[in-house]
């Protein structure tokens, strides 16, 4: 499997094929967006740490959520990426706030009306620039 891998690299209809899934499903193939995976998992250099091959923690360290812990409201901003959707799951993986219920208040800033919701933690989950996921920790109190 590793030498078809090998022989076989990742082609652009691939990469057509997971984007057009994440606009669906919002989720991605791993080995099509990083196929040095194969290697770190299966082969020679699985005892390397990986390391994205793009930044995405440049996206995810652009995007500020606070307070946090939070009591009425959630402030999300990002600096210079665009937030196509974004869920807040409860802690059972029920989405209880969707992008449509958010309140933009400028270009990059969103604000969320929380005083709806129970004291504990939830999940956001943010998309970033149509392609990257990121999810923070949330605690209502």
């Amino acid at each position: 499997m590793i030498q078809w891998h090998n022989e076989d690299p990742v082609s652009q209809k691939e990469i057509n094929r997971n984007n057009a899934i994440y606009q669906i499903q919002h989720n991605r193939n791993p080995f099509i967006d990083y196929p040095e995976l194969v290697g770190k998992i299966f082969g020679a250099d699985s005892v390397n740490a990986f390391h994205y091959t793009t930044d995405i923690a440049d996206y995810e360290e652009d995007v500020l959520v606070y307070p946090n812990p939070a009591v009425q409201q959630l402030t999300i901003l990002s600096a210079s990426h665009s937030l196509s959707e974004m869920f807040l799951y409860d802690m059972c993986g029920k989405c209880v706030k969707f992008s449509s219920e958010f309140c933009k208040s400028s270009d990059n800033q969103y604000i969320i009306n929380i005083s709806d919701l129970s004291v504990g933690i939830y999940v956001l989950k943010m998309v970033i620039d149509e392609q990257y996921a990121s999810t923070r920790k949330l605690i209502v109190q």
